[in-house]
């Protein structure tokens, strides 16, 4: 059976992919039994880019007007008093959160593989992780000829 790729292509729906991913690998790793050493460090990048991309991201997408607007009044404003340039303060990291070196998806991608490798991953536990993707019920429209 054809699926879907298992990572969302759409940015928004990575957060809840990412968290989903860390708690269920906490949960199955009793019956995967991964080294806890690779467990911690792939759930330390799970969170960390469930931070970025639930909380850092739409931060500085926020910050952006306030640029623009900054810009706009050192070009065409009027006063006597130096500017005061707004200063972007990213939210804090949630509680055992920490930033992790580059790459973290693409480990997360390794891991993934390593998972699907263990002698007791089956399908259910990769569902349930968020490693497997939904099944394709599209129909690929065969070629006419004439």
């Amino acid at each position: 059976m054809k699926r879907q790729p298992y990572f969302p292509r759409q940015v928004a729906e990575r957060p809840e992919w990412f968290r989903v991913f860390a708690e269920q690998l906490d949960h199955h790793n009793p019956v995967l039994g991964l080294p806890a050493v690779d467990l911690a460090e792939a759930i330390a990048d799970a969170v960390w880019l469930e931070y970025l991309t639930h909380y850092w991201v739409p931060a500085t997408r926020d910050f952006g007007p306030a640029s623009t607007a900054t810009l706009a009044l050192a070009y065409r404003g009027t006063g006597d008093d130096p500017m005061v340039l707004p200063g972007f303060e990213p939210p804090a990291l949630p509680t055992g959160v920490t930033a992790r070196r580059p790459g973290a998806l693409y480990r997360i991608f390794d891991f993934v593989q390593t998972i699907k490798k263990c002698p007791n991953y089956s399908e259910s536990i990769g569902l349930q992780m968020g490693i497997v993707g939904e099944e394709d019920t599209s129909e690929a429209e065969t070629p006419t000829f004439e």
